[in-house]
C-alpha cells in the first residue's frame, strides 16, 4: 500500500525546482526587465564628486515630506509620464544619469521602463526603493549636509538598548550557528537511512542547512544586499517545512496510526468500524481529509490579505551600524506567493482524493498536503513575527532564530529518546555509535506490539511449507519456537486444503502466541484464515520465489529482466506444479490434440523457465527434474536458467520474529481477531 518516499524523489525534486523558479521568473519580468541598479551602487555614483547624477523620488508628496533622501527631487509618476522623448527632459536632467526611487522599487521600475521606451536610456531604477537605500546607508559614513548620505524627517537611525543589542548578537552568533550545525549533523547521521520518514527528515535538514548557509553568505559577503541569496534562504525554509511535516506525518503513521501499513490494524478502525484494508469500502481518513483541506485552504487568505510594510531603519549594535528591514519583495513572496502555492498544492491533493474513492491514500496526496502546509506554515511564521514586532524588528529576528533552534533540539531529542524504535536501521553507523559511547542513554523499554495479547511467557509457533524445513531451523535461535509444523508441498495445488490445514493448526494452539506462517499468498491459500487469539506474521509475497531469491526487490528485477518467466522451486517440483506434470495429466484426461491445445494456451507465451534453488544440495537433488521440465518447454522456445537464491529474506523473517516492532512492507502482521485478506498482499509500485 505504501510507496517508498525514495521512489517519488524525482517528482519531488522536479516540483521543488518548478515552484522555486516561478518567483524568479516573475522577478525577471517585473524588476529585472527595467534598467536597475543596487542602492549601494547608486549612492557611490550619486556621491562621486566627478559624477553627473540626479535622484528623483516618485513617492507621494506626503511621504516625501515625512522622510526623504537629502538632495532628492520630488516628482510624481504622472509628471514623469509627460516626458515623451529625450528632448522633453528638464534642462537640469540632461546629460545626467537619472536614478528613480520609490518606496519599494515597483513604481520606479515601471517608470524606468517607460523612460527607456521613450529613448531616455540613461535612467535607472534603484532596487528595493527607500527600504534598500536606507539599508545601504549603513555601509557609508554619514556626513552632515552632504547630499544623498542622510535622510531628512523621520530618522533612519534607531537606537537599541544594551539588552536588545546583546539579544541580536546571541541570535546571530549563537542560535544560528548552533542550529545550522545541528541540522548538518542530523543530515549526516541519517545519511544511510531508508525509512520514508527518516529520508524526509534527512532531506529537510539538508535543504534547511543549505538555505541557512545562503543567509550566512549574504551576511558575510554581500552585507545583506543579495536578493538571490535571501530568496534561497527563504525558499529553503519553505521546502524544509514541507519535508519536515511529511516526515512527522509518516512517522506517526508508521509507528502510531499504522494507516498505510497494509497488513496491520489501523488505529482509526475503532472509529471507522470498517476498513479499506479488508473490505471494499471508502476510507474514513480520506473523508476527514476532504473536510479538513478546504478548511485549511480558507486560512491561506489570512496572509494573502495582510498589508505589506516598508519599515527600514539602521541601528547600532556594539557601535556597529546594522540595518533592520523586511524587504517588500520578500513580503510578496511570503504573504502572496506562498499562500497561492499552498492553495495550489492543497487543491491538487483534494482533487486526487475526489477522484480516488475506495482506494488507498496516494503518496502524492500526502506530499501535496505536507508541501501545502509547509508553504502556509512558513507564511504564517513570517507574518506572525513581522506584524507583532513591526516597530522593533530585532525581536522578530530573535524569536525566529530561537524557534528554529528549539525545533532542531526537539527533533534531535525525539530521535535520541526513541532511537531504539525509530533508528533501527542506522544505529550501527556513525555518529550514533559515538553517541552511544558518550551519552549513557537508557535501553529501550518498549514492549513488543503484541504484548497486550500474549502472556509474559511469550510463545512463538511456526507453520511453514516443507520447502523451508531445511534452511529455517539453521537460522532460528534455540528455544525461540515452541512448535513447528512443516506441511506437504502438494497443498500448493489445492489452496482450499492449504487454508483448512493451516486454520486447523491455528485453532488447536491453546495458548495465545505469535504464529509465523512460512508461506506467501500461495494461490489465495491464505485468504480467509482467521488469527483467532493469536498474532500472525506472514511474508508479504505471492509465493515462495521472492523468499528464496532473497527479497521482493530481487524478484521485481528478475521479472523486469524477463516478464514472461515461469519460476520453479523445490516446492513446485515436489508438488508437481509445472508445465510437464500438467501436460501429463491432460494426456490422461483428453486426446493428445486437446492436451496440446490446452497446454499451449497456458504456456506458449512463456519466454523463460527459471529454477531458483537456495543451496547446492537442492540443485543436485532437483536439477535433473528441472531440466526435464525445461526440455519440455523448449517447444515454445523457452529459455532455461538456474538462479542461486539468497537467505536475506529468511534472515529478516527471523529478526522480525525476535523484534516484531521492526516495521517493514515485506511482512504482514495480522492482529488477534482479524482475518487474512488477499488484498493485503497487494503492493503499489
Amino acid at each position: 500500500m505504501r510507496v517508498h518516499f525514495g521512489k517519488v524523489k524525482p517528482v519531488v525534486i522536479g516540483l521543488i525546482i518548478l515552484f522555486g523558479s516561478l518567483p524568479l521568473v516573475w522577478y525577471s519580468v517585473t524588476y529585472g526587465s527595467a534598467s536597475t541598479i543596487s542602492a549601494k551602487q547608486a549612492i557611490e555614483l550619486l556621491t562621486d564628486p566627478e559624477g553627473n547624477s540626479i535622484l528623483i523620488d516618485v513617492r507621494p508628496s506626503y511621504l516625501f515630506e515625512q522622510q526623504h533622501i537629502t538632495g532628492a527631487q520630488s516628482w510624481s509618476p504622472e509628471q514623469i509620464k509627460l516626458i515623451s522623448s529625450p528632448d522633453k527632459l528638464p534642462l537640469t536632467w540632461t546629460e545626467k544619469k537619472i536614478f528613480i526611487i520609490c518606496s519599494v522599487g515597483l513604481t520606479s521600475s515601471n517608470l524606468v521602463r517607460y523612460l527607456n521606451k521613450t529613448g531616455v536610456v540613461d535612467s535607472y531604477n534603484i532596487r528595493g526603493g527607500m527600504q534598500e537605500y536606507i539599508a545601504a546607508l549603513s555601509g557609508f559614513t554619514p556626513t552632515k549636509d552632504v547630499a544623498y548620505l542622510t535622510v531628512t524627517g523621520e530618522p533612519a537611525l534607531k537606537l537599541m538598548s544594551p539588552f536588545e543589542q546583546w539579544s541580536a548578537i546571541i541570535a546571530g552568533f549563537v542560535f544560528k550557528p548552533t542550529y545550522m550545525l545541528l541540522s548538518l549533523l542530523l543530515a549526516i547521521a541519517l545519511w544511510k537511512a531508508r525509512q520514508p520518514y527518516l529520508l524526509a527528515i534527512k532531506y529537510s535538514m539538508l535543504v534547511f542547512f543549505i538555505g541557512e548557509a545562503w543567509c550566512a553568505v549574504n551576511y558575510l559577503f554581500f552585507n545583506h544586499t543579495s536578493l538571490l541569496s535571501e530568496f534561497f534562504h527563504s525558499y529553503g525554509m519553505v521546502v524544509a517545512f514541507g519535508l519536515a511535516l511529511y516526515a512527522i506525518s509518516d512517522g506517526i503513521d508508521t509507528h502510531v496510526i499504522k494507516f498505510s501499513a497494509w497488513g496491520q490494524r489501523c488505529s482509526a478502525l475503532e472509529i471507522c468500524g470498517r476498513c479499506i484494508k479488508n473490505e471494499n469500502v471508502d476510507c474514513g481518513i480520506r473523508k476527514v481529509l476532504l473536510l479538513i483541506i478546504p478548511a485549511i485552504s480558507i486560512l491561506a487568505f489570512i496572509p494573502s490579505l495582510a498589508s505589506l510594510d516598508t519599515v527600514s531603519y539602521n541601528t547600532l549594535i556594539l557601535n556597529t551600524i546594522y540595518n533592520y528591514t523586511h524587504l517588500f519583495i520578500f513580503q510578496i513572496f511570503e504573504y502572496r506567493y506562498c499562500p497561492i502555492l499552498a492553495l495550489l498544492l492543497l487543491l491538487s491533493a483534494f482533487l486526487i482524493l475526489m477522484r480516488q474513492p475506495q482506494r488507498p491514500l496516494s503518496i502524492y496526496v500526502r506530499l501535496f498536503i505536507a508541501g501545502g502546509l509547509g508553504a502556509l506554515g512558513f507564511s504564517f511564521f513570517r507574518l506572525l513575527f513581522g506584524k507583532v514586532y513591526l516597530d522593533n524588528l530585532i525581536w522578530a529576528t530573535f524569536w525566529e532564530e530561537l524557534t528554529e533552534l528549539l525545533f532542531l533540539i526537539a527533533t534531535w531529542g525525539v530521535l535520541l529518546l526513541f532511537r531504539h524504535r525509530l533508528l533501527i536501521e542506522v544505529t550501527a553507523y556513525w555518529p550514533w555509535t559515538l553517541m552511544n559511547r558518550v551519552i549513557d542513554l537508557p535501553k529501550s523499554t518498549s514492549l513488543p506490539v503484541y504484548s497486550s495479547v500474549i502472556t509474559n511467557n511469550r510463545r512463538v509457533n511456526l507453520i511453514a511449507c516443507k520447502i523451508f524445513q531445511a534452511p529455517l531451523p539453521d537460522y532460528l535461535p534455540e528455544g525461540l519456537v515452541q512448535e513447528e509444523y512443516y506441511l506437504d508441498f502438494g497443498l500448493h495445488r489445492n489452496p482450499e486444503q492449504l487454508r483448512q490445514r493451516i486454520q486447523s493448526i491455528i485453532d488447536n494452539l491453546k495458548e495465545p502466541s505469535l504464529v509465523i506462517l512460512g508461506y506467501g499468498l500461495c494461490g489465495n491459500g491464505l485468504h480467509g484464515i482467521q488469527a483467532r487469539q493469536h498474532m500472525l506474521l506472514i511474508p508479504r509475497v505471492n509465493d515462495c520465489i521472492p523468499i528464496i531469491l532473497g527479497s521482493y526487490q530481487t524478484y521485481l528485477e528478475q521479472t523486469k529482466a524477463e516478464p514472461a518467466t515461469f519460476y520453479l522451486s523445490q516446492g513446485w517440483l515436489e508438488a508437481g506444479s509445472h508445465p510437464l506434470n500438467e501436460y501429463e495429466e491432460y494426456l490422461r484426461r483428453y486426446t493428445p490434440a486437446d492436451a496440446d491445445m490446452i497446454i499451449n494456451a497456458q504456456y506458449q507465451h512463456c519466454k523463460r523457465l527459471a529454477f531458483v534453488y537456495n543451496n547446492q544440495s537442492v540443485l543436485d537433488a532437483y536439477q535433473e527434474k528441472a531440466r526435464g521440465v525445461a526440455q519440455f518447454c523448449q517447444r515454445w522456445g523457452t529459455s532455461y536458467q538456474e538462479i542461486l537464491g539468497s537467505d536475506t529474506y529468511i534472515r529478516r523473517l527471523v529478526n522480525t520474529i525476535q523484534e516484531p516492532t521492526i516495521e517493514s512492507d515485506d511482512f504482514l502482521i495480522i492482529l488477534p481477531g482479524e482475518t487474512i485478506n488477499s488484498r493485503q498482499f497487494l503492493r503499489v509500485e
